[in-house]
């Protein structure tokens, strides 16, 4: 069998196709990239500094590999640190989910707990959400739905999308509740207002089998243009 090669792909008597970028293109690109560099330079001296937002930010930025920083778990992890030992919360959270997810150290769930607890007791939501799920899974404690389900609901009425559906979840499966498909598809619209991927799917899931039919009124209008917008990511 000959060897495939890049030439033979193209149609028989066509010409390889040119293909012009603007050099101005180029150039702003690597403008924007330099100022994002830039601003990052300028955050890594205001975290080094002492500031526990930007120590933050840093770490978030790390994590991600954004705002002119190459992604690098370990630094990461190390700024989430520095933060969290300044009681900065969101830090909290971030070094909870490094030790949950094994992000730039090892796994440690125990630990992730600890720190989820301390975000959750300061009414952190993400953290009362990720905490929950541990008592729901008995990741790092030791499993209690009701305790699971508490969390969940301190979350959600706070406006925390996946809280939100989890909760939802719960009373859809009957975890540490009983089974109410109203409430379940109620807690289900609520974060599918905010466009939560899941929570889209499972409210779907609970129109086609006539749960929750008379949020329609209250939520239909959102629940198709969200559903449109999902559809059209994908």
């Amino acid at each position: 069998m000959a060897e495939e090669r890049n030439d033979e792909l193209l149609p028989e008597g066509q010409d390889a196709m040119m293909v012009y970028i603007n050099p101005e293109l180029i150039q702003s690109l690597a403008d924007v990239s330099a100022r994002k560099e830039q601003s990052f330079r300028e955050l890594l001296e205001a975290a080094e500094e002492g500031d526990l937002d930007a120590q933050y930010r840093v770490a978030m930025n790390y994590c991600n590999g954004t705002g002119g920083a190459q992604r690098d778990e370990s630094l990461a992890f190390r700024w989430f640190t520095r933060a969290a030992e300044g009681d900065y919360i969101a830090a909290q959270y971030g070094l909870g989910m490094c030790f949950g997810r094994g992000i730039g150290t090892e796994k440690d769930p125990e630990r992730a707990v600890q720190l989820f607890s301390q975000a959750a007791e300061q009414g952190y939501p993400p953290a009362q959400c990720e905490l929950g799920l541990c008592y729901e899974l008995g990741t790092g404690v030791e499993q209690d739905m009701a305790r699971a389900v508490e969390l969940y609901l301190q979350a959600a009425e706070a406006g925390d999308a996946r809280a939100q559906c989890n909760l939802g979840f719960c009373y859809y499966r009957g975890i540490g509740v009983e089974e109410d498909d109203a409430q379940a598809a109620e807690w289900f619209a609520k974060a599918a207002q905010q466009e939560y991927p899941r929570a889209l799917h499972l409210l779907g899931e609970c129109y086609e089998n006539g749960y929750g039919n008379r949020l329609l009124d209250k939520y239909n209008f959102t629940f198709n243009c969200c559903c449109t917008r999902s559809r059209s990511r994908y």
